[in-house]
C-alpha cells in the first residue's frame, strides 16, 4: 500500500500505537489482496474447467455436463410462416365405410307434447364417427380338448392343444410380446410396466414374470440375432463402439457394431478383448472398422478408422 510524502509525514508524527495499527492494517490488506488473486485464479479455472466438453476437449459426448449448451441451429430461416403451405395437400381424418360399431341417437318423447315417438316415423339427419380404442382388459381364452371314438374302428382319436400351450394356466403369446414390446423398446421400467398392465388392463403382472417374459421372447431371437451377426461381418464397413453401464449394481459394458441398417448390442463385463470377442464381429471382420482409438480394438486384423472427435 503505498503513501503519498505528506501522508508518510503526519503518520510519522503520529503516536507509536496509531503507527502499529497501520502497520497491522496495510498486512491485512495485503493478505487479503493475495488471497483475492488465489480465489481469482481458482474461480477462472473451475470456469475453464466447467466450459470443457465434446466440442472443445477430448471429453467424450457421455461425459458432457448436464448443463452443456447445445450447438446453435445453423438452419437458415426460409421466411415461410409455420404450418401448412399454401398449395400443400393436407391430410384430414376420414370416416370409415363400414363403421365396427353403430350407435343410433334417436328421441324418445316429443319434445312438445310428450307423446311416445313412433320408430315407423323416423327420419335419418345426420352422422358422425370417432376413432376410439377398443376395450382392453384381458381376454381368457379356454383352450378344450376332446376325444373321439371312432365307431367303426372303435379308434379313440385325441384332439391336441395348440403347441404354445404348455401349462394349465399361461400368459398368451400376444400378451409376452405385448410386455417385452414396452419394456426393450419403449424402455418403460418394470414396476411402471406393471402399473400400466394393472390399470389399462386389469392385469396383474408381477415384476418378475415381466423379467422372465422378455428373457423368454429374447431367448427366441436367438437365430435373428446370429443373422444380423453374420450381415455386419460381410458389410464394407462397421461402427463399434463400447459404454459403461450398471446392470444391477455390477459394472458393465454395452458393446455395439452396426451400420446404418444393421445393430447388434452385447452386454458383458469387460470392455476389452473379452467384450469384443463375445460379441463376435470383429474376430471374423475384414472391411473397415469405425472405431475410437480404444487399443482392444487393434488387436484384430481388418482395416482400422478413426472418430476424430475420439482423437
Amino acid at each position: 500500500m503505498e503513501f503519498s510524502d505528506e501522508e508518510q509525514d503526519h503518520i510519522r508524527k503520529s503516536h507509536p500505537i496509531i503507527i502499529e495499527l497501520i502497520a497491522r492494517l496495510i498486512s491485512i490488506i495485503q493478505l487479503l489482496r493475495e488471497r483475492n488473486h488465489e480465489l481469482e485464479n481458482r474461480n477462472r479455472e473451475l470456469e475453464n474447467r466447467s466450459n470443457l466438453n465434446s466440442s472443445n476437449s477430448s471429453i467424450p459426448p457421455s461425459k458432457n455436463p448436464l448443463n452443456h449448451k447445445k450447438i446453435p441451429n445453423s438452419r437458415v430461416r426460409s421466411g415461410k410462416n409455420p404450418g401448412g403451405q399454401i398449395g400443400h395437400i393436407g391430410t384430414t381424418l376420414s370416416p370409415a365405410e363400414k363403421p365396427d360399431i353403430i350407435i343410433e341417437h334417436a328421441p324418445k318423447v316429443c319434445s312438445r307434447c310428450g307423446a311416445t315417438v313412433q320408430t315407423k316415423l323416423l327420419q335419418f339427419l345426420d352422422e358422425r364417427q370417432e376413432a376410439e380404442l377398443p376395450p382392453t382388459t384381458i381376454l381368457w381364452i379356454a383352450h378344450r380338448l376332446f376325444s373321439y371314438h371312432c365307431p367303426d374302428c372303435h379308434t379313440v382319436t385325441n384332439g391336441e392343444f395348440p403347441r404354445h400351450v404348455t401349462q394349465k394356466v399361461q400368459y398368451g403369446v400376444r400378451l409376452t410380446a405385448y410386455v417385452a414390446y414396452l419394456s426393450v423398446y419403449q424402455l418403460i421400467p418394470v414396476k411402471r410396466l406393471t402399473h400400466i398392465l394393472s390399470d389399462l388392463h386389469g392385469c396383474s403382472i408381477s415384476p418378475g414374470t415381466v423379467i422372465n417374459m422378455v428373457e423368454r421372447v429374447g431367448g427366441n431371437l436367438e437365430g435373428f440375432t446370429d443373422k444380423i451377426r453374420e450381415l455386419l461381418i460381410e458389410s464394407p464397413v462397421v461402427h463399434t463402439d463400447e459404454t459403461g453401464m450398471k446392470v444391477g449394481k455390477k459394472k458393465s459394458w454395452l458393446h455395439v457394431a452396426s451400420t446404418k441398417l444393421l445393430t447388434l448390442y452385447g452386454i458383458f463385463g469387460s470392455r476389452g478383448h473379452a467384450g469384443i470377442e463375445a460379441l463376435g464381429v470383429l474376430p471374423h471382420y475384414f472391411g473397415i472398422a469405425v472405431h475410437d482409438f480404444w487399443d482392444s480394438y487393434h488387436k484384430y486384423p481388418c482395416n482400422h478408422a478413426y472418430f476424430n472427435a475420439h482423437i
